[in-house]
C-alpha cells in the first residue's frame, strides 16, 4: 500500500487503494493434503481463493459507472491467485499492471528440464520481472497455464525470491524463508515503479481520463526514487570476447534530472 499510494501520487492521479476483505487461508497442517490434492481448487482453501475472487470481482463491478477506473492489480501468494483467477472478469483495456509475488502456481516454461534455457540466459518470460533461481518453473500448487493472459501481455510481472518453496524456486519444503522477504527486498518498490512508468503513460496518452480529474494532488514529499534504470531484459549472460547491445532505453529520471550509467 506504501508503495503504490507514492506511485499514484508521484503520476499526479486520483486514486483509491483497496484491500479484499475476504477470509484467506493459508496452506497448514490440517489443510495441507486437500490443497495439494485438488491444486488448490478446493477444500477450506480453495473456497477461500472462490471467496477472494467473488469480492475482488464484486468490488470491480462496483466501480463499472465510472468510465474512467483502471485498475493497478497485485496479490501476494494466496492473494496472487486470486488475482489471476479474476482476470478474466476485468477489461483489459482498463487494467493498467498485475503484479504477482510468491505465487503457488507460478508457471516458467524456461526452467523446465536438465540445464533448461532459463540457466543459458535464453527464452525468459515476458513476465519474469525478478526470478533469480533459473531452476524455477512451477509453483507447489502446479503450473497456470496460459500464465499471462494475451490481452494483458506487456502489464503483467512476476515475482519469485530465492529461498520460496511456495512459488517453486526452493524444492525443499522446510525452506521457505524467501516467502516473507518481499518487502525487504525491494519488490514491491520495485513493481511501483513499473506501475508508476505506466502511470506516467496513461496520464500523458489519456485526454479524456486528463479531463475528467477533478481533484489536484498535493506534491509528495517523499521521492520514489530519482532515476529508474528499466533494461531490455532482467539478467545478463555473457562469454569473455561477446559483444553485446544493452538497451536501456525505457530509464527515466522520476525527478526530472540527469541519467547517468557507471559500470561494476
Amino acid at each position: 500500500q506504501k508503495n503504490m499510494t507514492l506511485a499514484a501520487k508521484q503520476a499526479k492521479l486520483s486514486y483509491r487503494i483497496t484491500d479484499l476483505s475476504y477470509e484467506a487461508v493459508a496452506i497448514s497442517v490440517g489443510n495441507v493434503l486437500g490443497t495439494y490434492v485438488s491444486a488448490g481448487e478446493a477444500y477450506s482453501f480453495g473456497r477461500s481463493i472462490d471467496g477472494g475472487v467473488s469480492q475482488l470481482e464484486y468490488y470491480m463491478r462496483s466501480r463499472a459507472s465510472c468510465a474512467n477506473t483502471y485498475w493497478v492489480l497485485a496479490g501476494y501468494s494466496q492473494g496472487a491467485m486470486v488475482v489471476a483467477n479474476s482476470l478474466k472478469s476485468f477489461d483489459a483495456d482498463k487494467v493498467v499492471y498485475v503484479a504477482l509475488f510468491g505465487d503457488p502456481k507460478l508457471y516458467l516454461p524456461e526452467g523446465e528440464g536438465f540445464n533448461p534455457p532459463a540457466c543459458r540466459g535464453e527464452e525468459l518470460s515476458e513476465y519474469r520481472v525478478y526470478v533469480p533461481d533459473c531452476d524455477t518453473d512451477n509453483g507447489i500448487l502446479g503450473a497456470r497455464q496460459p500464465y499471462e493472459l494475451a490481452s494483458l501481455a506487456g502489464r503483467y510481472g512476476l515475482w519469485c525470491n530465492d529461498n520460496d518453496f511456495i512459488c517453486g524456486s526452493s524444492k525443499n519444503p522446510l525452506n521457505t524463508r524467501g516467502h516473507s522477504r518481499y518487502e525487504e527486498n525491494g519488490s514491491y518498490y520495485d513493481a511501483s515503479m513499473l506501475v508508476l512508468r505506466r502511470l506516467k503513460y496513461l496520464r500523458n496518452n489519456h485526454a479524456l481520463l486528463l479531463s475528467s480529474l477533478t481533484n489536484e494532488l498535493e506534491e509528495s514529499e517523499e521521492k520514489l526514487g530519482s532515476v529508474f534504470a528499466q533494461l531490455s531484459q532482467y539478467r545478463y549472460y555473457v562469454e569473455v570476447g561477446d559483444e553485446r547491445v544493452w538497451d536501456a532505453s525505457g530509464s527515466f529520471s522520476v525527478d526530472g534530472g540527469e541519467l547517468k550509467y557507471t559500470w561494476f
